[in-house]
């Protein structure tokens, strides 16, 4: 039970009671004149009173929100369906799949949106907030309706939302498409009848009581949503605003340069703010993970303890070396997790006993996850770098790939501990399906052949069948590249996408293909240099599942001649292709400065 407000709040109380005396005039709340004692008396022990505040954002207006966190309101709420919104995405596929139609934009947005959502009676006690009167007292105030920051409002606004998109759905029968994202509408329109259609689903959104943002509704070949600044006409693009680009431009200069420290509050803005940013600038997501990295970096604390140190140390650990409690008699704070002593990896609080000692002393190195400052490696600078690169270029996202040309493809790779192998193959469409109208390689690999990155830092003790999932993409790499070579494509002035398919029989590396992300190395540096490839050649990679027994000619390249002679004769050699893999697994390394 909270009967303040949170700073935000409390720093401008007069606006805050301006904002509250708005919801209470709406009828969105109402004020509770016997306080709690009236609550209690009305739903007994169903009374959680959150802390109000202002969230203020550029070019906004000022919002009021209340905090059911702190309560334990929101975490003892339970929604087991979860909504799932649209994105660049989806806007590009239904354009795609319709590009011969010249469409139109109409947005459209519901005023609070989720206020408009009543709460059962019996439930209203877990949105109670306390407001100051500026007389030294308080008046408690109970939401009837769903507020902005109660985790159980996206459940229930998104069950409205749904009904009235199903509404509008059947009100129009003309080709169209329509994405609500929470409460943002985004409707496309055949030019010829986009007016009409427009004003006819306002109407029905009026007939039905929605209420709408009338200086929100906008209509034409250009307008934002959700983030995006959309160009629709003859080559629908979409592009980031001037105002997001800026930001993300300001924010990721302090990474580009490394041995630089960042506040990690702003790293974390700047991931979300990329994650965001990269589900429309596809090409560049398996750079994302060297930001969550960099954000959950721990920061490494050097300590010299004696004997009595270590002692009470240990009884300071967990099973997992995290201390969970501050020794007294050294320095060492809760949260941190030991690491090392005298220069070994300690795995156990029983390895610690048996660590080295000098001159009476132990040198620990702890990890310290919560330290306030991160350092930028020179990995996560450099992939500042290209993020920077791409966010200034500020190059137009084309909506909607083009068929590829049927072209049948497909790759496979084999390892064991000491060898590996990729193969993969493609017959030009109208071609017919044999091994004699294939263009081929096979490229046979050892531990020397590979670059060092391909290695964890215990080196190449490890093997190269543990890479098999890299050594998969990266035969996915050199049939894509090969298959590029062979067609002379030109790189196009934009980042319009033509769609090429290979077969995979990984299931991982399809699933890590159509994503274009992983944390795992040194799949994800495979996956950049794919990236990077599809990008400058305007291409799109969709990457499918085949099963093994049917991957059977890839296999039989991948592992060479003695696999299956009789079928590896079938490949001619004058169609036999050899893809440079040292240039590829260099290319994203590359950087313009």
């Amino acid at each position: 039970m909270h009967d303040t407000p949170w700073s935000s709040g409390s720093k401008d109380p007069e606006l805050l009671r301006k904002l509250i005396q708005k919801d209470l005039d709406k009828g969105f709340a109402f004020e509770l004149r016997g306080g709690l004692e009236e609550a209690k008396r009305r739903w007994g022990s169903k009374v959680a009173a959150g802390k109000l505040g202002i969230a203020h954002a550029p070019a906004r207006d000022p919002r009021l929100f209340g905090d059911s966190t702190v309560s334990g309101a929101n975490p003892h709420s339970r929604a087991e369906e979860k909504v799932e919104n649209p994105g660049l995405s989806d806007v590009a596929e239904f354009v795609s799949r319709h590009s011969y139609i010249v469409w139109l934009a109409f947005s459209m947005d519901v005023s609070a949106a989720h206020k408009r959502v009543r709460v059962h009676p019996d439930e209203q006690g877990y949105s109670i907030f306390a407001v100051p009167d500026g007389n030294g007292g308080i008046r408690w105030i109970v939401y009837r309706t769903c507020h902005f920051g109660c985790s159980w409002a996206a459940l229930w606004w998104s069950r409205v939302g749904a009904a009235t998109v199903r509404c509008l759905h059947r009100l129009i029968w003309v080709k169209h498409g329509l994405w609500l994202y929470v409460d943002d509408y985004l409707m496309l329109f055949p030019q010829s009848v986009a007016p009409l259609l427009s004003c006819l689903s306002v109407m029905l959104m009026c007939a039905m009581g929605v209420p709408l943002s009338w200086h929100k509704l906008e209509l034409g070949s250009q307008l934002k949503w959700i983030g995006w600044h959309f160009s629709f006409g003859a080559r629908p693009q979409a592009c980031l605003p001037e105002d997001k680009r800026l930001r993300l431009l300001g924010m990721l200069t302090p990474l580009c340069h490394s041995g630089t420290k960042v506040d990690r509050t702003s790293v974390s803005k700047l991931a979300g703010l990329l994650a965001w940013w990269v589900g429309g600038v596809a090409w560049l997501r398996p750079w994302l993970c060297h930001f969550f990295h960099l954000l959950n970096k721990p920061a490494l604390r050097f300590q010299h303890l004696d004997r009595q140190q270590i002692d009470e140390l240990l009884d300071c650990l967990d099973h997992k070396l995290l201390v969970t409690r501050k020794p007294h008699l050294s320095d060492v704070q809760a949260g941190w997790r030991l690491s090392e002593i005298g220069g070994r990896n300690i795995g156990s609080k029983q390895a610690i006993l048996s660590s080295p000692w000098k001159n009476g002393r132990a040198s620990c190195k702890f990890l310290d996850p919560l330290c306030q400052e991160v350092s930028c490696s020179k990995e996560e600078s450099e992939a500042a770098l290209l993020m920077w690169n791409a966010v200034h270029t500020q190059v137009a996202l084309e909506m909607g790939p083009l068929a590829g040309d049927g072209t049948c493809a497909a790759a496979d790779a084999f390892a064991d501990e000491d060898a590996a192998g990729i193969g993969g193959w493609w017959i030009p469409a109208g071609e017919a399906l044999r091994p004699e109208n294939a263009r081929w390689f096979s490229v046979q690999l050892n531990r020397s052949s590979l670059p060092d990155w391909f290695w964890t830092k215990q080196g190449k003790s490890d093997g190269l069948a543990s890479k098999i999932a890299a050594l998969e993409a990266l035969g996915q790499l050199a049939l894509l590249s090969a298959r590029l070579e062979e067609n002379d494509v030109q790189a196009p002035s934009t980042t319009g996408m033509v769609a090429l398919r290979q077969w995979c029989d990984n299931q991982g590396v399809v699933c890590s293909s159509a994503k274009q992300a992983s944390n795992k190395k040194p799949l994800c540096y495979v996956l950049q240099s794919m990236s990077l490839l599809a990008c400058e050649y305007g291409i799109c990679l969709r990457i499918s599942h085949v099963k093994g027994e049917r991957n059977v000619w890839a296999d039989v390249l991948s592992r060479g001649r003695a696999e299956d002679p009789e079928l590896w004769d079938r490949f001619q050699e004058a169609n036999r292709r050899e893809p440079d893999l040292w240039q590829l697994l260099q290319r994203p390394w590359r950087l313009p400065r």
